[in-house]
């Protein structure tokens, strides 16, 4: 059995959090290059990347750690963090 990486996970778990079918989503590389985020997570050090997609707000860390949330719910919802 093949192992799914990142990129191929970030889409499953998208689809679920929108009850939505996978191939409706918008394709990810008009978020974020797959084959670098891929490479990143699966890279040394310790990284963690968060980005908009389909709605909702993707954080990716380290060891491929996935956490959604629906950017409407997000404190940096408009691109700036609560904080800034």
């Amino acid at each position: 059995m093949m192992e799914t990486t990142v990129s191929e996970q970030i889409v499953e778990h998208v689809a679920s959090a929108t009850d939505t079918d996978p191939l409706e989503l918008p394709p990810l590389y008009e978020s974020i290059d797959p084959d670098a985020l891929n490479a990143l997570v699966a890279g040394p050090g310790d990284v963690e990347i968060t980005f908009p997609y389909a709605g909702r707000e993707v954080c990716v860390e380290s060891g491929g750690a996935i956490s959604i949330v629906d950017c409407s719910e997000s404190p940096t919802a408009d691109g700036i963090a609560a904080d800034d």
